[in-house]
């Protein structure tokens, strides 16, 4: 279809249960200003990989039903960014998915977006990676996650986030009971960062997805990860990539997986893992019917004795 055929067909609103569900995506701007100012009833609005100026923000956002918005990877900076979130808030937005990732928010905008969160209800879904909140934008999006009980999805990777946020993380974690997926893969947490995180499990009451790798610690971070999966009740998926795990550390890790009674994923891809771990993991791991998948892709184990490992243990699923 034409972007003409598109453009007439939404401006002639013939069709209004259509355009409730439209998912659109059209690199002219002027085409946006025309039918957005007309129809209200849009669900989803899809400005991926665009170049968005402020002027035009300003009539995109003028839509009281808009659910789902996606503005990933369009330069947009601090000031852009609370315009977005500063009409949102205006409108009282009922919205449930925003994806902003890849753009150019700084501490600023991470600090708008807190006021944004404060004073939501409905959203369920944030995208915030590859962005520069940094640790005090960071901190304030988690003071607003102590009080808000919607948000359901949070990925904040690449977000130049470092351990003074990692308390702040910590208490937002033990407190907040609606956020089932948490993500701070590739930021500069060190052990201590790490493990101010990773310690929240002991209490959380609703995480049922966490990924914590690919920063500035090594697999000392989780020496006492053991402990903390021994106490959560919640767990379902846990991440670990590419921060250079042992059979030794691996080894008191699986047993804190053992007695962990709701995990039904580990994934282990890209650290230092032998044969001979894997060969612990499945020893240590034994769930009786409960069968859990641990995935090990790039590490020191060579397929014929993944086979020998895979028939040894049942209990396991190994990937």
């Amino acid at each position: 279809m034409s972007e003409d055929s598109i453009i007439k067909m939404i401006n002639g609103g013939k069709n209004n249960k259509l355009m409730k569900l439209l998912r659109f995506s059209i690199n002219n701007r002027e085409f946006f200003f025309e039918f957005n100012s007309q129809n209200p009833n849009l669900k989803t609005l899809d400005l991926a990989h665009n170049i968005i100026n402020t002027s035009l923000m300003n009539c995109l956002f003028q839509l009281p039903n808009l659910s789902q918005l996606y503005l990933t990877d369009n330069q947009i900076n601090d000031e852009e960014s609370k315009i977005i979130f500063d009409t949102l808030i205006q409108l009282n937005s009922k919205i449930k998915l925003i994806k902003i990732q890849s753009n150019n928010i700084g501490e600023i905008g991470g600090e708008k977006i807190a006021e944004f969160l404060s004073n939501n209800n409905t959203l369920k879904h944030l995208n915030l990676a590859s962005n520069k909140i940094g640790s005090k934008g960071m901190n304030k999006i988690c003071n607003s996650l102590l009080k808000n009980e919607t948000l359901e999805y949070l990925m904040v990777n690449y977000c130049n986030l470092c351990d003074n946020c990692s308390q702040k993380i910590n208490e937002m974690l033990r407190k907040n009971k609606t956020l089932l997926y948490f993500s701070v893969n590739g930021n500069f947490f060190t052990n201590k960062g790490i493990d101010n995180i990773i310690s929240s499990l002991r209490i959380n009451q609703g995480l049922k997805h966490l990924c914590c790798g690919e920063n500035r610690n090594d697999e000392n971070a989780y020496k006492n990860l053991k402990e903390y999966l021994r106490f959560n009740k919640c767990l379902a998926i846990l991440e670990i990539k590419n921060v250079g795990l042992s059979d030794k550390i691996l080894n008191e890790i699986s047993k804190g997986i053992r007695d962990n009674k709701n995990l039904i994923s580990v994934n282990f891809i890209n650290n230092k893992i032998t044969i001979d771990g894997m060969r612990k993991i499945g020893i240590n791991i034994e769930r009786y019917n409960n069968v859990i998948e641990v995935k090990m892709l790039l590490n020191s184990i060579i397929c014929n004795d993944r086979k020998d490992i895979i028939s040894e243990c049942p209990h396991i699923i190994f990937n």
